[in-house]
């Protein structure tokens, strides 16, 4: 392990934690911390590190938050913005379905009103 990698608290408690048949998790929690450091990844660098950081978004956040304060901040605004953009769209479609549904009630009561007519 490089040295650089066991001055990060998070994963000298990741160590601390996880057993040896869980090895793996802590050899792709070292990974993507070195590839977080490095300045320009490979495309096939950058491949393994959007996978890693999906499968890991939490230690990923930890390792963030723990070593560039500003790209962690800049994340959870997006994320926040993204959040709440998806909110927004859920909202916009609940109020469509209830819109529909009360149109849909507004022609039931409409043909039920028709037919008693028609009796």
């Amino acid at each position: 392990m490089l040295k650089d990698e066991l001055q990060s608290l998070f994963i000298i408690n990741k160590i601390k934690t996880t057993g040896w048949q869980n090895r793996i998790y802590i050899n792709h929690i070292l990974l993507m911390l070195r590839m977080m450091k490095k300045s320009k990844l490979s495309p096939a660098e950058g491949q393994l590190f959007f996978l890693l950081r999906n499968k890991y978004e939490n230690e990923y956040l930890q390792l963030l938050k723990e070593n560039d304060q500003e790209k962690y901040r800049a994340f959870m605004e997006d994320r926040e913005v993204q959040l709440n953009y998806k909110e927004a769209e859920a909202e916009s479609k609940q109020q469509k379905i209830a819109k529909r549904i009360k149109q849909e009630l507004e022609e039931y009561k409409e043909w039920i009103t028709i037919q008693k007519g028609m009796n």
